[in-house]
């Protein structure tokens, strides 16, 4: 745990602690203001998350944006987080009658109901894209029975305070680790659905991400391969009028033969869709490639790739 990443969390903690019941009666319009002057707040006060969005942005995007371009975007993305964060916490307040009331639009909904049909359960994967909290309770109020797997925050006052907020949103929620595996296994053997969010630093296997190999996980591919259920990536973005949109893509079925990486790299695809349509939503902020540029993981990069050009991007 990175003492910028503790300091974030546990300004998080203290501002919903001391103002949640406030922002639950205050109007949603006033509460998403305050969320993001929160979010501009924690643009300036947090360095690390900053920097590393900052070389990110770099990393992915290269001479297509400036310096001041780059700059500009982190703080649209502290500034989303923000008001999601706080839109989050005061519809956990108020309870899920509200839920379906913001989400406006709905796109291949279809879909899920038919990766639902085939009766082998569904892993649903979104990424650190718009709000995937609201999400959650959207899919749960809508009678999906869900299962989300959800990384422990580093801080512990804010990890119990996002459990104790999660557990009223109508679905399950395990701890990423070994021991939540059986669960998911479970759920999946009873025709239900899980949610993991596969879009985080990891080694398993090294596969492009938005244009750049990063480590990525398995997990999503391995679960499939082994019981047969579609992968159903999606995502939930905030509208310019504060409404949330949902999109459900196509499931990625399992195919004979076929390995977890090969899996994963279309599960890779399917989720830069949405965040290069909406950049400014994305977690910029987490140190996605940092597996991908440890030296003793140079080897294990897919060929075809400039890695001396995007080392000199990553290192600025």
């Amino acid at each position: 745990m990175t003492r910028s990443t503790l300091v974030f969390q546990r300004f998080l903690a203290f501002t919903l602690e001391h103002l949640g019941h406030k922002v639950a009666q205050m109007p949603r319009a006033k509460a998403l203001r305050l969320g993001t002057r929160l979010g501009r707040l924690s643009f300036w006060l947090v360095k690390r998350p900053r920097t590393t969005s900052l070389r990110n942005l770099r990393l992915i995007y290269g001479d297509a944006l400036t310096q001041a371009q780059r700059q500009e975007l982190t703080q649209k993305v502290f500034e989303h987080f923000g008001r999601v964060t706080l839109d989050f916490y005061r519809s956990a307040l108020r309870g899920d009658d509200n839920i379906l009331e913001l989400v406006t639009e709905i796109e291949g909904w279809e879909n899920e109901a038919s990766a639902t049909g085939a009766g082998k359960g569904v892993i649903g994967v979104s990424g650190h894209l718009g709000n995937f909290e609201i999400f959650a309770r959207y899919a749960a109020k809508r009678g999906v029975p869900l299962t989300v797997v959800a990384r422990d925050p580093s801080d512990p006052v804010f990890g119990t305070l996002v459990k104790k907020i999660r557990l009223r949103g109508g679905y399950d929620v395990v701890s990423k680790g070994g021991a939540s595996v059986r669960k998911l296994f479970v759920a999946l053997k009873k025709g239900e659905a899980i949610g993991l969010l596969p879009d985080q630093n990891s080694g398993d296997t090294f596969i492009p991400f938005l244009g750049v190999p990063a480590g990525t996980t398995t997990g999503p591919a391995a679960l499939s391969l082994k019981t047969g259920a579609p992968i159903v990536p999606s995502f939930c973005v905030m509208k310019p009028d504060t409404t949330y949109k949902i999109v459900v893509q196509e499931p990625l079925w399992p195919q004979e033969g076929e390995s977890e990486t090969s899996l994963m790299a279309r599960v890779n695809l399917a989720l830069e869709e949405g965040i290069r349509q909406y950049p400014e939503q994305y977690l910029w902020l987490h140190n996605r490639w940092k597996s991908a540029f440890e030296e003793k993981n140079a080897p294990r990069w897919p060929t075809g790739y400039d890695l001396p050009t995007l080392k000199a991007l990553w290192h600025g």
